[in-house]
């Protein structure tokens, strides 16, 4: 047996003590100073977190004669073409005493209000209000940062996990390829970050001792559940409601079960008013999406959409190149491939499949996960999504927000099992496992797509897999070996997953 010094810490459905709330707060100031480290001068006067130089490169009579344009990521396009123009008007509308339910600028007319990407009724929308356009950008990227990974943060401790797990958690919710690729959006990360607020909510309900009913809980719930339709990109607040729904049915289960007379307060009332929170976006939006242009995909384009042919980034992530190389040649684009979370969570992620496997939270997210991963990678299981309205027009790629989600938490409770007092000392052959599968899934695409490319130029890549696999799986290790303690194996992990 390993044994530490350390306090056995089991997940718990309790409150925490004064001195350790006053810990949490610590540890999510902390978070929001790195995130203001990492956004740098970005958020200093005068600079801005939008490419704004595919104006003076492409657009007369900004472009300089003869000019070449040189786009590293022409989907960028969007956040400075479509996503800060709507933002934009939409406030000079509303600064104006104007309620911008029309607009006669564009072509013969455009129903202002549908356009969810505007963000009307988006309390963050404040922003953009109240200040100037390049102030808002930075402050709405930076507060959803923050907020996202607070609540991640209080979620992960609400289920009972340490607070270096809980941090690895939160750096893996924010530091993943995903919510990278996509910061300059704005609206991705709307739809995404309130979902920790949700399970929060819900994990808080759960911990109400017997059969009593907290208001407070359900009414966050609701607000939570409605903020992606308001603010974010529907793509993925679709996935992000089907989360927040199916984990609230299924958490409460047990309390609707052994009180019939529950089930309205906590399942219907809290769902109804989330609806009812989101229609003022959801129901002129839809009237107008009904009569779009837009067609669904063929089942055989649903496929070719899907991450199977791309998987490999999820342990390599520029196997295909990048943009700002120079050297992408993957299939679609970049930011609908970026699935990477990291080596040390992966590893990690098999810790919690093996240790933690009879914890109700692990299971919810190991089955969850495992669903959408099936979804994200287009194989015949998201057969099942594509037979839905609305999802047959849909890139199944962009469920790999449900793998990047059960990822973070499962990292963090495979983390904080290895942390706790004790654990079979026996052979870590979910390390092995974990190892070689993951050198496998490299092994697989480099073969696949060896006439693609030269050798050379996986060369980089490659080595930094190698050493990040040897780094989280020795520390991993030693760890399991007991050479390591538990304060120095927690902060070697966070630092590893940050690095």
């Amino acid at each position: 047996m390993m044994q530490s010094n350390e306090q056995s810490v089991s997940p718990r459905w309790i409150s925490f003590p004064g001195s350790e709330r006053r810990r949490d707060l610590w540890s999510i100031l902390l978070l929001w100073l790195l995130l203001a480290l990492l956004l740098g001068k970005a958020l200093l006067p005068s600079w801005v977190l939008l490419p704004l130089d595919i104006v003076n490169q492409t657009i007369p009579p900004w472009q300089q004669p003869n000019q070449v344009a040189t786009m590293h990521n022409p989907l960028l396009e969007d956040a400075v073409f479509y996503i800060y123009p709507v933002k934009a008007w939409t406030a000079a509308q509303v600064r104006d005493g104007v309620l911008p339910l029309w607009s006669d600028e564009l072509f013969g007319g455009y129903p202002a209000i549908y356009d969810t990407q505007a963000g009307l009724f988006y309390p963050l929308s404040l922003l953009y209000y109240l200040l100037d356009g390049a102030t808002a950008v930075d402050l709405t990227i930076f507060l959803q940062l923050g907020l996202g990974g607070s609540f991640m943060f209080l979620y992960l401790r609400r289920v009972g996990l340490r607070r270096v797990a809980a941090g690895l958690g939160t750096a893996v919710f924010l530091g993943n390829g995903l919510m990278v690729v996509w910061l300059e959006w704005q609206v991705v990360h709307a739809a995404i970050i309130w979902l920790p607020l949700a399970l929060w909510a819900v994990e808080k309900q759960y911990s109400v001792s017997g059969d009593r009913y907290s208001a407070a809980p359900m009414i966050i719930f609701a607000l939570a559940f409605a903020m992606p339709w308001l603010g974010g990109h529907w793509n993925w607040a679709l996935y992000v409601s089907m989360t927040a729904v199916l984990y609230l049915l299924w958490r409460l289960w047990p309390l609707v079960r052994q009180s019939p007379r529950l089930l309205w307060s906590l399942w219907v009332l809290p769902m109804s008013l989330g609806v009812a929170l989101s229609l003022i976006q959801v129901l002129p939006a839809f009237r107008f999406l009904l009569q779009s242009h837009r067609q669904p995909l063929t089942w055989a384009e649903s496929q070719q959409y899907g991450l199977l042919n791309r998987f490999a980034v999820l342990v390599m992530p520029d196997f295909f190149g990048t943009p700002l190389a120079g050297n992408w040649w993957g299939f679609d684009n970049y930011n609908e491939t970026a699935l990477y979370v990291g080596i040390l969570p992966l590893l990690l992620i098999g810790a919690a499949v093996w240790l933690a496997r009879k914890q109700r939270v692990a299971q919810f997210w190991l089955a969850w996960g495992g669903l959408g991963l099936l979804w994200a990678l287009g194989t015949p299981a998201y057969g099942l999504l594509y037979r839905l309205p609305v999802f047959n027009g849909l890139l199944p790629s962009r469920a790999a927000v449900l793998v990047v989600l059960a990822a973070a938490v499962l990292a963090a409770v495979g983390l904080d099992r290895l942390l706790a007092e004790t654990q079979e000392r026996g052979r870590a052959w979910w390390l092995a496992v974990g190892v070689a599968v993951l050198m496998a899934l490299a092994a697989v695409y480099m073969v696949w797509y060896r006439g693609e490319v030269a050798w050379s130029f996986w060369q980089r890549p490659f080595l930094w897999f190698m050493a990040l696999l040897t780094a989280g799986g020795g520390l991993l290790w030693a760890r399991w070996r007991g050479w390591l303690g538990a304060a120095w194996f927690g902060g070697l992990a966070l630092a590893l997953v940050m690095l």
